[in-house]
C-alpha cells in the first residue's frame, strides 16, 4: 500500500499601526505581506513532515490553504499528519474535503480506504473507494489495485488478492522504482501464502533488483 520539508523568516498578513514619535503627526499603516509563495510553503510543510515536525508541518499547510492553491494536496497531507497522529476522525474529515475539493484526485480515496482497512471498518466502503480512485486517476492505477488487494486479503480473498495485484502488475510503476520494491514484496507474500512457491521466488528476485541502488537510479531517470 501506499500511502502520500530551514529556516526562513516570514511574516504574517496583517496591518501594524505605528506611531512617529512627537506630537501632531498621524499614525502610519504598514501593511506586511507573507514574503513566501503558496508552493514555498508546501514545500516547507512537506520538509517539516519529513522530519516528522507535525506542528510546524500543519502551520504550513494552513497557510496553503489560506491561498487557494493546492488545495487537495494539502487537506491529503494534513489528513495523513492526523492518521499518523492515532486521529482517525480528523483525518477521515480532511480526506473527504480533499475528494469534495477534487473529485479526481485518486491519493485521498485511496488513504482514506487505506484509513478504513486499518481500523477494520467500512471495508465495502473501502472497495469502492478504490474503484472510484481506479476509475478517476487511472495514472496511479497501479497503486490503488495494490491497496485493494489487501482489502481481500483482510476478507480472507487469498485468489482475488493475487488476480488484483496481477493487474497492478500489468499497470506498472515505471519510473517508480520505491513503490515497485515495496509491490514485489507484497506479490511475493501473497504468492507465499498460496503455496505458489516458484512464482514467489521470481517476485522476491524482482524486489532484490529494485532494492539495489543503482537499479534505483537508472530506473529512475528511464534509462
Amino acid at each position: 500500500m501506499f500511502l502520500f520539508f530551514s529556516f526562513f523568516q516570514y511574516g504574517m498578513i496583517g496591518l501594524m499601526v505605528t506611531m512617529a514619535a512627537g506630537c501632531g503627526h498621524l499614525p502610519k499603516i504598514v501593511v506586511l505581506h507573507d514574503p513566501l509563495s503558496p508552493e514555498e510553503h508546501f514545500q516547507l510543510a512537506l520538509t517539516y513532515e519529513k522530519k516528522k515536525e507535525y506542528g510546524l508541518a500543519l502551520k504550513e499547510y494552513e497557510e496553503v490553504l489560506k491561498k487557494k492553491q493546492f488545495l487537495e494536496d494539502a487537506w491529503t497531507n494534513m489528513a495523513n499528519i492526523y492518521l499518523v497522529q492515532g486521529k482517525p476522525g480528523l483525518a477521515e474529515e480532511f480526506y473527504l474535503k480533499s475528494i469534495r475539493i477534487n473529485p479526481f484526485y485518486g491519493k485521498a480515496y485511496n488513504n482514506l480506504a487505506w484509513l478504513y482497512l486499518t481500523q477494520n471498518e467500512k471495508l465495502d466502503q473501502a472497495e469502492q473507494l478504490l474503484i472510484e480512485a481506479i476509475n478517476r486517476d487511472p495514472r496511479l492505477s497501479a497503486d490503488f489495485l495494490d491497496t485493494l488487494s489487501y482489502i481481500y486479503e483482510k476478507e480472507g480473498r487469498w485468489d482475488k488478492a493475487l488476480e488484483t495485484l496481477k493487474k497492478a502488475e500489468s499497470a506498472g510503476f515505471e519510473g517508480r522504482p520505491g513503490e515497485a520494491f515495496q509491490f514485489y514484496q507484497h506479490l511475493e507474500k501473497v504468492l507465499t501464502f498460496l503455496g505458489r512457491l516458484t512464482e514467489a521466488g521470481q517476485a522476491h528476485q524482482k524486489a532484490t533488483a529494485l532494492s539495489n541502488p543503482v537499479n534505483q537510479e537508472i530506473s529512475a531517470h528511464g534509462h
